[in-house]
Order: structure tokens, then sequence, then C-alpha cells
């Protein structure tokens, strides 16, 4: 019996991740024919922050922490609330990936005319002659890793399809820091 659950759960995985790589060849196709659109409406961000830390509380590696870091007031943003949690979720991906001791940490900051959104990791960190070649198609810091280096590149094009930009710093050995600064609308919640 603890045969065919172990089965059960490969195959369910691997049902998953090929679920994830179809899902990205087809957003980049749209994102490359021009045929991505953007749903802006006003959604809470740190309840959607909150959501896809559930989601990603169970792939956590012993001996590493997943926390947030958010402003004491809440917030509504006005965005596509779909492309940010995949942006979000790719940057989570990535930095658990990546992660064997310390902590992943996500956050935001809101300004009067944009919204920084990101993940820090204490990971293994990237080379500094990577930080700009990891945002291009296929492109892995590690070839053994996971995932076939589409996540990133799409990342990029969604949050440029949104006048935003996306930042990385890295230190080799310390970690990462993902940010996607996007231009919005924000109103503070009163709670």
């Amino acid at each position: 019996m603890a045969e065919k659950e172990l089965y059960n759960s490969l195959i369910s995985h691997n049902n998953e991740l090929l679920l994830e790589l179809i899902n990205d060849v087809l957003d980049l196709s749209k994102l490359e024919s021009g045929y991505l659109e953007l749903h802006p409406s006003w959604f809470n961000l740190a309840e959607l922050l909150d959501e896809s830390v559930a989601e990603y509380t169970r792939q956590l590696a012993a001996g590493v922490e997943l926390r947030t870091h958010y402003l004491d007031q809440g917030f509504l943003v006005e965005l596509d609330r779909l492309r940010i949690k995949q942006i979000l979720n790719n940057f989570l991906s990535n930095a658990l990936k990546n992660t064997t001791s310390g902590y992943v940490e996500v956050f935001y900051e809101i300004d009067s005319s944009y919204v920084r959104i990101g993940v820090r990791d204490t990971g293994r960190g990237i080379p500094q002659n990577m930080l700009e070649k990891i945002f291009e198609r296929f492109e892995k810091v590690d070839s053994f890793a996971q995932g076939v280096g589409l996540g990133l590149s799409i990342c990029k094009s969604i949050v440029d399809k949104m006048n935003g930009r996306i930042q990385v710093y890295s230190q080799l050995g310390l970690g990462t820091t993902f940010i996607a600064e996007l231009p919005c609308h924000s109103i503070l919640v009163n709670e």
C-alpha cells in the first residue's frame, strides 16, 4: 500500500510540473504575440501574498523558514491579481529551490504611485555575471535544478507589460532578492 501511495504521489507531482510547463509555454507565446491582456482590479495585497505563502508552506525544506514582512497597514491595490500572483509564485518557487537553510521572506512596500513586491532568501545566490542573463528564456544558474528556465523570463515580460521594472540583487552564498516594482493606485485599508 505504501508503494502505491508513493507512485501516486510521484505521478501527481509530475502532472503538476507538466501543467506548469504547459502554462509557461502558453503564457510565453501570448506575451510574444502581444495577446496577453491585463485585467486590473482592486484587491488586498497582503491577502494575496498570504495566499501564496500558504500554498508554498508545504514545499519547505527542513531548516528553511517561510516568512512575511508587511507594512502595519493593509492596502488595496489596482493591478492584475492573476499576474501578480504568477510573478510572486515564480519568485517563491525559485527561492525555495535554491534555499536549503535560513529563510525565504515575502515583502511589499507601497509608495504614492507604485508598489514593490519582493522575495528575499538566504539561498546559494547567483553569480554576478548571471544577474542579467537569468531573465532570458531557458536560462538557469543550475542546469540540474527543476524547471526549464521560463519563469523569470515570463515575470520580466509581465512586469514590462505593466510598465514596471524587475530587479535582482544577489551575493553568492548569502542569498538573492527579486523585486517587481509596478506603477499602481493604492488605498489604505482601515482595519
